[in-house]
């Protein structure tokens, strides 16, 4: 009974998302924004992704990116 009940729950929200989903891509403003919000966190995720490498694993830095310039003001 209870399998019966978390399954209805979670078909009933899937079918929420679904539809706010589709009420959304069907104008071409809400693809856009779906998208390029989709593109922000997956730069942002890359840049975190590198910055955690750098940290983490010093080794595999380019020699060029380890004698930055300093900028003077």
């Amino acid at each position: 009974m209870r399998e019966n009940s978390l399954l209805k729950a979670f078909t009933d929200i899937f079918h929420k998302a679904l539809s706010f989903l589709k009420r959304i891509l069907s104008s071409p403003v809400g693809r856009q924004r779906l998208f390029y919000g989709f593109l922000k966190r997956l730069l942002f995720l890359h840049l975190l992704f590198w910055i955690y490498a750098f940290i983490v694993y010093p080794e595999f830095v380019p020699r060029s990116l380890t004698r930055l310039p300093e900028l003077s003001i």
